[in-house]
């Protein structure tokens, strides 16, 4: 499969191995132009307030802003990437069904849970990109 255009993506994760590895993972689909990392929320907030990102990877347990948290700044209408929560990939290594119906009525419409290989997340990177109008 392959795109017209070229994308950007975030990863907002607290493991830094993690941040790389999926970082590795996106860059080997050969969609994206800009590939940028955060290790906690309050910086992903910022990044996704400056720029916009066709995919974004987040995980729920996240320091000074949780998953969440970085939901709601995603809906508002100050973001960048207002109305993207449809962009998003929970990515977590504890989905509860709480916590996934709780991202689903944010709009989250893509869940990954860890561990996964990069198959799994190569399919649903795509999924997200096929998405996008």
């Amino acid at each position: 499969m392959s795109f017209n255009r070229k994308h950007n993506a975030i990863i907002i994760d607290d493991e830094e191995d993690v941040c790389e590895t999926l970082k590795l993972y996106l860059e080997n689909t050969g969609y994206f132009t800009n590939i940028m990392t955060s290790t906690d929320g309050m910086d992903g907030i910022k990044k996704l307030i400056n720029q916009r990102f066709s995919v974004i990877i987040l995980d729920l347990k996240i320091p000074k802003k949780n998953g969440f948290q970085v939901l709601e700044n995603i809906g508002k209408k100050t973001s960048t990437n207002q109305n993207m929560v449809g962009s998003v990939i929970i990515s977590s290594g504890n989905l509860e069904k709480d916590k996934i119906n709780k991202a689903i009525k944010s709009g989250v419409k893509h869940f990954l849970v860890k561990p996964f290989d990069e198959e799994q997340f190569k399919a649903k990177v795509e999924a997200v990109l096929k998405s996008i109008k």
